[in-house]
C-alpha cells in the first residue's frame, strides 16, 4: 500500500543517516549524539507501531469486505432455497436455479422447470415493479425486473425464431404459455432453437420439463409471483444485492 511504502522509506531514511535528527554533525558533544540516538530510536518504535496499526486497519478492512461478499451470496442462495429451489447456481453475475413440480396428466406431466437469469442484462437503476393480480378467491403478488435496451435489442433474434416457428409449425403453439400445451413438435423446436438461434445461452431462460422433452422460454424480462408480499420482495431485493456485489447491471 502506498501509506505503508511511505513510511517505510522514512524509517529507512532515518536508518541511512539521512534523517535530520539523525544525521549529527562531527562537533557534537558525547550527551547531543546520546539524546539524538535516543530521538532515533523512539521515532523509529513509533513508525513500526503506525505501520502494524495501518497494516492490521487493512487486513480487517479485506476481511470485511470479503464477509460481505460472502454473505450476499449466502443471502441469495438461502433465499432460493427457502422458496423450496434447488440446484442452485451462482456464477458471478449468471443466476441459475430449479424446482420440481407435481406431474398430472392434466399438467402434461409438467416435472421441473429451472430459470437462468444473466443479471449483467438487467438495468436495475430502473426500480423493481411490484404488483398486485387477483383472479377469483386467489391472489398473487408478483415483480419485474427490466432488462437492458441492449438486451431488448438481441431479444429481436428470439422473435425472428418465432415467426419462423409460426410459419412452419402453424398448430406448435411456441412459445409455450404452460409445459400443459406442449406437444409432438416440442422437442423438434427445441432442437430448432438451439440451432437458429446460437446465442441462446446468452438469453435469460425458463425451461420447463414435461412429456415431450424440456422446452426453452426466452425471457424479455423477469417476473416472479408469490402469494404473499413479503416473499416476492425477499427474493428481489436478495437478487438486486447479489447484481450489485457483483456490479452486474447494465444501464445501456
Amino acid at each position: 500500500m502506498p501509506i505503508l511504502d511511505d513510511i517505510n522509506k522514512a524509517v529507512s531514511d532515518c536508518e541511512t543517516s539521512r534523517c535530520e535528527t539523525a544525521s549529527t554533525p562531527d562537533r557534537s558533544g558525547p550527551r547531543d549524539i546520546f539524546v539524538n540516538a535516543f530521538r532515533l530510536e523512539h521515532f523509529r518504535k513509533l513508525m513500526r507501531f503506525f505501520i502494524a496499526i495501518v497494516g492490521a486497519f487493512s487486513i480487517l478492512c479485506m476481511i470485511s469486505l470479503a464477509n460481505a461478499d460472502v454473505s450476499k451470496d449466502v443471502e441469495l442462495r438461502d433465499t432460493l432455497e427457502g422458496f423450496g429451489f434447488t440446484d442452485i447456481q451462482l456464477e458471478e453475475c449468471r443466476v441459475e436455479f430449479s424446482r420440481n413440480v407435481e406431474p398430472t396428466a392434466e399438467n402434461n406431466m409438467f416435472e421441473r422447470f429451472t430459470v437462468v437469469l444473466h443479471l449483467d442484462t438487467f438495468n436495475f437503476s430502473v426500480p423493481i415493479k411490484y404488483f398486485k393480480d387477483s383472479a377469483g378467491n386467489e391472489t398473487n403478488y408478483g415483480a419485474t425486473i427490466v432488462t437492458s435496451d441492449r438486451y431488448r435489442d438481441k431479444f429481436y433474434k428470439t422473435v425472428l425464431f418465432r415467426i419462423w416457428a409460426k410459419k412452419n409449425f402453424p398448430k406448435a403453439g411456441w412459445p409455450y404459455r404452460h409445459p400443459k400445451f406442449h406437444n409432438e413438435f416440442t422437442s423438434t423446436l427445441e432442437r430448432a432453437f438451439q440451432q437458429k438461434v446460437p446465442e441462446f445461452e446468452d438469453f435469460n431462460l425458463w425451461i420447463a420439463y414435461a412429456k415431450y422433452g424440456p422446452s426453452s422460454e426466452p425471457l424479455e424480462q423477469f417476473t416472479m409471483a408469490f402469494d404473499n408480499r413479503h416473499d416476492v420482495t425477499k427474493l428481489m431485493s436478495s437478487l438486486k444485492s447479489y447484481a450489485d456485489k457483483n456490479s452486474c447491471n447494465d444501464e445501456k
